[in-house]
Formats: C-alpha cells, structure tokens, sequence
C-alpha cells in the first residue's frame, strides 16, 4: 500500500535542477518495513530511497534548534583612549 504523493518545499532535482517539482511517498513493503520514493514532475527523475523502519521515527530536519547549552554572552568594553 502506498500513501498520496506529497510535494516536498524547496526541494531540488538531482537531474534537472528544478525547485519544488520533486513529490515524495512512502510504500509499505511487509512487516511494517517502508520504501520512500522521490520523484521530480518535471523531468521523471525517480528514486527509491533506503527502507524506512517507522519505529526510528523521523531524521532530524536541517532547520531544527539544536539541544545543546546557550553560549554565556558578555558585554564587550569601550575604552576611552585619553
């Protein structure tokens, strides 16, 4: 079973260069296991991505903030130069 196409913002084809053509879906192979399937709509460049085990949840995304402690800030000094 396969899900509805989604088109994917901002994504850019491999091939032709095009941005935001590519659609992405995810096929259900057996036992849960998934396939993702790119494809851009204006060249029919197509791939089938790694299996996807949905139990891992999903990679992390480029614009997320990272988990790691805020840098101290400190004030920066002007000198009189008299």
């Amino acid at each position: 079973m396969s899900s509805t196409p989604r088109f994917i913002a901002g994504a850019v084809c491999p091939q032709c260069r095009e941005v935001d053509r590519m659609q992405v879906r995810t096929i259900t192979i057996e036992d849960g296991v998934e396939e993702v399937e790119r494809r851009c709509v204006a060249c029919g460049y197509s791939e089938t991505l790694e299996q996807v085990d949905p139990t891992m949840g999903l990679p992390r995304a480029r614009f997320e903030k990272s988990k790691a402690d805020a840098t101290t800030v400190s004030p920066v000094k002007i000198m009189d130069p008299k």
